[in-house]
């Protein structure tokens, strides 16, 4: 996952292929945008940041989904 400073968004997780865009929307709360062409809606996560790691949590999901993963830098 890349959030760059300019809003753009990239990732080569399936979960959010196709997400091109993020605007934080909250304390700890980021909305990924996909093209305005996309008939398919954006989507809320929620994330925390602890030393080198990032833990998101997809939000409106019963089941609670999450991932953790690490920074790096290259």
């Amino acid at each position: 996952m890349d959030f760059r400073s300019d809003g753009s968004f990239r990732s080569n997780i399936t979960t959010y292929l196709g997400f091109i865009k993020y605007e934080v929307s909250g304390n700890k709360k980021i909305r990924l945008l996909r093209p305005v062409t996309s008939s398919a809606p954006s989507e809320s996560i929620t994330f925390d940041i602890t030393g080198d790691g990032l833990k998101i949590s997809r939000t409106g999901y019963i089941e609670g989904c999450g991932e953790s993963y690490t920074a790096s830098r290259y």
